[in-house]
Order: structure tokens, then sequence, then C-alpha cells
């Protein structure tokens, strides 16, 4: 059974459509080259190049551009993948309502092994309390997506802590370009 819930999505972006759909990896890729590449700090560019051109790779080589899998997919693509699809099904869109906390995180584990990397779906179910937390704090009611800013331009910053936790800082008051 397809447990995809963007299926209806892609219901109506046919053939050449969602193959033009695909390109964003690519130039993405492309732009943080052309963007960056300027930079002194290569390991910096060379991260944020493989996090936009890899980030739809699945696990099990279904995804693209390339149809990498496993390890061959680059650590901060596997983690983004991750991090890209439980903030689309958390979030509202035009073409759907949010899905409930229990429902993404469901779903990111039913799909480890297949889409996702299932030892970082393992760090990612671990953290649930925490990520629980800082949706309740940065969601905004009134769009239904989630991010890091909120309407006082508070930024949410997550800090690792050794044995897996994390810590919050807030950031009071800073631009939207910050």
């Amino acid at each position: 059974a397809d447990k995809h819930p963007f299926r209806p999505v892609r219901g109506v972006l046919y053939g050449e459509e969602f193959e033009e759909i695909k390109k964003h990896t690519t130039a993405g890729g492309e732009i943080i080259y052309e963007v960056l590449g300027i930079s002194d700090d290569r390991e910096y560019v060379l991260t944020a190049h493989d996090v936009a051109l890899y980030h739809h790779e699945r696990w099990n080589g279904s995804g693209y551009p390339k149809g990498l899998s496993g390890e061959q997919i680059p650590l901060c693509a596997r983690i983004m993948a991750i991090a890209d699809v439980f903030d689309a099904l958390v979030s509202k869109r035009c073409y759907k309502e949010p899905m409930s906390l229990d429902e993404a995180f469901d779903f990111i584990e039913q799909n480890a092994g297949s889409q996702f990397d299932p030892v970082l779906v393992n760090v990612f179910l671990n953290c649930r309390q925490q990520i629980t937390q800082i949706f309740k704090v940065t969601h905004n009611k009134k769009n239904g997506h989630w991010g890091s800013q909120n309407s006082r331009n508070n930024r949410y910053i997550l800090y690792p802590n050794s044995g897996g936790s994390f810590r919050t800082e807030v950031r009071q008051g800073l631009p939207n370009n910050a």
C-alpha cells in the first residue's frame, strides 16, 4: 500500500510537470556553488550543496536526482530528508491540512529503512519530546506552519547537550534576515 501523504498532489503533476518540479534539487545545488563558491569555508559550501542536491534521495534508492541509496547519500541530506518531510507533514498547504504530530512521527517511523535512514529515524524519534516542545513554542496557528521565528522576531535555536538532549535558546527581536 502506498503510504505517501502527498499522492493527491502528485496526481495533478503528470510526467513532464513532475520532472520539472524535481529539478529544484539540482538547481539548488548549482545555486549554492555559484553564490557561496567564493567562500573559504569549503566544508560549509559542500554541506549546503549536498543538502540542496540530495535531500530527496531515499534510503532504498528510489529517490532523486541520482537514485543514491543508503550511506551513498550524504549524512547532511539524510538528516534534512527527515526534517523536510516532517515539516511538510505538520504544515498546512493549499492542498492539505496539517497532520497531527503523532501522525507525522508515525509516518517517519513507518518509512525508516525505505525512505529514511533507520538509524537517523531512531535518533529523531528519541528527540520526540524536544521536537514536540519546540513545535508548541514555535507553531504559528494562523498559517499552520512552524518555523524558527515568531511574530515578535524571536528565534528559537536548538543546541545539543551530551546524552542526546537539547537546550533551547531564545534570541529576541532579531530582524527577519538575521
